[in-house]
């Protein structure tokens, strides 16, 4: 074995031990991330079910492209009169199944992640990105209105979750700024979840079992529950788009041998989302 050889070996393991000895983990290259949450098949849908659906009066479904809804146990008649309250349901039972089914995946990855943050500092100031969890699986109750901050990025995700049930206590209100958008927050229950009346929540409400929402309650985003569905009177689902994140395009230095001549940088024309910005602080 040549000295070089040697060397390399007795450096790498030096800076092994020196690095371990400093409390530094190692993170296989194949763990999950943030990054990996998808919701599959369901991303298209606004509503889905694995159970019946029961809509209640007045109540607004609206997005960014054709509102559809998957009800795995409801009957003909049942999505028939789904389609006159102006929500377009799936009725084929394949599709239906591959949906939920969906949904199953989504709440098993999310679940699977490691957490970042307990649940209890909820309230006490603007949530950065990142897993918050219930510690001992309790349930989680959120009782006060709060916002999440993206800190700049629109791929930053928040994920709430417990292995119990979830309920959001009336008149709250949950914004999103600095980037955080809609379509990367993520609310899971291994249980129901309940939302009170006149709440709004952003994001993705999945629920292991039965999913209720309050009378006047909004949620701009979408509800996935592996259970019953059932949404309170005048209630309102907004399907949410993805903000684009503006491109910053670079122009080259002139050579040498230029002059270079200051161009304003122009100004982006901004983008409206105006069932998202609604929400927004």
């Amino acid at each position: 074995m040549s000295t070089r050889v040697l060397g390399s070996k007795v450096l790498a393991t030096l800076i092994a031990g020196l690095v371990f000895g400093m409390g530094f983990s190692y993170v296989p290259s194949n763990a999950s991330s943030t990054a990996d949450v998808t919701l599959g098949a369901s991303a298209s849908y606004s509503l889905v079910s694995g159970g019946v659906m029961s809509l209640g009066a007045s109540t607004i479904y609206s997005g960014v492209s054709p509102v559809q809804g998957v009800c795995e146990s409801c009957d003909a008649t049942q999505l028939s009169n789904f389609l006159t309250a102006g929500l377009t349901m799936i009725t084929d039972s394949a599709t239906a199944t591959s949906v939920v089914n969906s949904v199953q995946s989504a709440k098993s990855l999310i679940m699977g992640l490691p957490k970042n943050f307990d649940t209890a500092i909820i309230g006490t100031a603007d949530l950065a990105p990142g897993v918050y969890e219930t510690t001992s699986g309790s349930a989680l109750n959120i009782t006060t209105s709060f916002a999440l901050d993206g800190a700049g990025s629109y791929s930053s995700v928040f994920i709430f979750r417990t292995t119990a049930a979830m309920d959001f206590t009336a008149g709250i209100s949950i914004t999103f700024k600095n980037g955080a958008q809609p379509s990367n927050i993520y609310w899971v229950a291994d249980a129901a979840i309940t939302t009170g009346a006149s709440t709004v929540i952003p994001g993705n409400l999945i629920a292991g079992a039965a999913f209720t929402t309050g009378a006047s309650s909004t949620v701009n985003g979408s509800v996935l529950g592996l259970g019953a569905v059932t949404l309170g009177a005048s209630s309102s689902i907004v399907h949410s788009a993805v903000i684009p994140q503006p491109t910053v395009s670079s122009t080259a230095s002139p050579s040498p041998s230029e002059t270079a001549t200051a161009t304003p940088t122009p100004t982006p024309t901004p983008v409206s989302y105006t069932h998202l910005r609604a929400h927004e602080t």
